[in-house]
C-alpha cells in the first residue's frame, strides 16, 4: 500500500460523507486492509459525530469578555430634552410659515417663486424635526447636515442684515426654530457619531488582542 492509495482512499472517503462520490469496491477494500486508513476514517467520523452534536461554543475568555461588556455597556435611552427641542423647533417652524403667509411680518412671499422656495424648505425641515423627535436614533444621522448648515446659514445671515439695518429682531425671532432644530439634531446624532468615532478604535484594539 502506497501514499497516493491512501491519499486517494481518504480523500474518497472523505467526499462520500460528504454525497459527492459514487461507491469504489477498490478504494472500500483497501480502507479495510489499511490499518492506517481504518484509524483515520474511525477518527474522521468520530470528529463529524461531535461537531454535528455539539453546537460551536466560544472560549471562556470570550465568554468573560462578551459578559463584561454587557454589564458596563449604557442602556440608550430617549433624551426628552433633545425630542423636545426637535418637536418645539417643528411646531415652531409650522407657526412661523403660518405667520409669515398671513403677512404677520408686513409682507408675504406666498405664491412668488422664491416664495415657493422657501415655503418648500420649511415644510420639509418641519417634517424632518419632527420625525427626528419621532424616532432620534434612526434619522438624527441622516438630517444633521441639512439642519447644521440651515442653522449655521440663517445665524450668519441674521448677524449679517442685523448689523446692516436691513431687518428687525422681531423678524429675526421666526428664524429661531432653525437654529433649534440644527441643535436638537447635533444632540441626537451625537451617540451614532461618538459609536463610529470609537470604531476604528475598536478595531484596531481587537486586532491587537488577537495578534
Amino acid at each position: 500500500m502506497t501514499a497516493n492509495e491512501c491519499t486517494a482512499a481518504r480523500t474518497w472517503f472523505s467526499d462520500t460523507r460528504d454525497g459527492e462520490a459514487p461507491e469504489d469496491g477498490h478504494l472500500e477494500q483497501h480502507i479495510a486492509t489499511c490499518p492506517a486508513c481504518t484509524r483515520w476514517t474511525a477518527a474522521f467520523d468520530q470528529v463529524n459525530r461531535t461537531v454535528r452534536l455539539r453546537s460551536p461554543q466560544p472560549s471562556a475568555a470570550a465568554r468573560a469578555r462578551i459578559l463584561a461588556t454587557a454589564r458596563t455597556a449604557p442602556v440608550p435611552g430617549r433624551d426628552r430634552l433633545t425630542t423636545a427641542i426637535l418637536a418645539t423647533a417643528a411646531i415652531g417652524m409650522v407657526v412661523a410659515f403660518a405667520l409669515a403667509t398671513a403677512g404677520v411680518f408686513g409682507h408675504s412671499h406666498l405664491g412668488t417663486p422664491e416664495g415657493r422656495d422657501s415655503e418648500a424648505l420649511m415644510i420639509s425641515l418641519a417634517g424632518g424635526y419632527a420625525l427626528a423627535a419621532w424616532r432620534p436614533t434612526r434619522l438624527a444621522v441622516g438630517l444633521l447636515p441639512v439642519a447644521l448648515l440651515a442653522g449655521v446659514v440663517t445665524v450668519v445671515t441674521s448677524i449679517i442684515a442685523l448689523g446692516a439695518g436691513t431687518t428687525t429682531l422681531v423678524s429675526e425671532i421666526t428664524h429661531l426654530p432653525l437654529l433649534l432644530g440644527a441643535i436638537g439634531t447635533v444632540r441626537a446624532a451625537r451617540p451614532a457619531i461618538a459609536d463610529a468615532l470609537r470604531a476604528p478604535h475598536q478595531a484596531d484594539e481587537n486586532e491587537l488582542a488577537h495578534a
